[in-house]
């Protein structure tokens, strides 16, 4: 089996992106205006349904086997937090060390 190649950040928040899209333009927000501070709870963007349907979405859409555990126990709800916390559990999937991904 080849390795995975390595997921940018950027590539990961594209995927979060679009797979927000629907709910962004519901709630009047534009997804190319969502800055990594752009908090996705406070706004009613994502709920905890809502937040386990992304974590599929972007599993399924990057290819990556993530479930919840993988993403950690830390809080995060802005969208650069999102970001993040997939690009550690991808980067674990990967082999690549979490530490340096952030």
């Amino acid at each position: 089996m080849t390795p995975k190649e390595e997921l940018s950040r950027d590539q990961i928040g594209t995927a979060v992106l679009k797979q927000l899209k629907s709910r962004l333009l519901e709630n009047g927000v534009a997804p190319e205006s969502v800055e990594d501070d752009f908090d996705l709870i406070r706004v009613e963007i994502l709920d905890s349904f809502a937040f386990v349907e992304l974590v599929v979405g972007v599993s399924e859409e990057l290819n990556l086997d993530i479930d919840l555990a993988d993403l950690g126990d830390e809080p995060f709800t802005t969208f650069g937090e999102i970001v993040t916390a997939f690009l550690r559990a991808s980067s674990a999937e990967t082999g690549v060390d979490a530490r340096s991904v952030g």
